[in-house]
């Protein structure tokens, strides 16, 4: 009798272990998915700024002036690149092999003719002079 609650207290024990590790294994997933969409959320909220930022300075015309900051990695951690693509219409981020853009309402960015990065990691502003966007930091 002593040798068959053993083996049950194995088997038991083993069963447990295998759904240990499934759990763990699932766990993890969903981890790194967690991670993934707040890089994802982080690099939007970051390109959003500077395109709203941009947007505003249009719409309210000649005479803006406003100064946002822009993080210096994204919320996990990972550096990225802002560009303003004057043909397009748009500022794009690049992190991490990924590329999220936003639409912006003017082409007519001050030293900008070909593709270009105005902003830099942490303050920057905005000002429409003459209808003409600068960019500053």
């Amino acid at each position: 009798m002593r040798g068959q609650t053993g083996i049950e207290l194995m088997v038991f024990i083993g069963i447990l272990l295998v759904v240990f590790v499934v759990f763990m294994a699932v766990a993890n997933t969903k981890r790194e998915d967690v991670e993934r969409d707040v890089g994802i959320l982080s690099a939007k909220q970051v390109v959003e700024t500077a395109s709203s930022h941009i947007n505003s300075a249009v719409s309210v015309g000649d005479g803006y002036h406003a100064t946002f900051l822009l993080p210096v990695t994204l919320q996990n951690g990972v550096s990225y690149t802002l560009q303003f693509v004057p043909g397009n219409q748009r500022v794009y981020i690049q992190w991490e092999e990924k590329e999220w853009s936003s639409p912006i309402l003017t082409s007519n960015i001050h030293d900008c003719t070909g593709a270009c990065n105005p902003f830099a990691v942490g303050e920057n502003t905005v000002e429409n002079k003459g209808g003409e966007i600068w960019i500053s930091n």
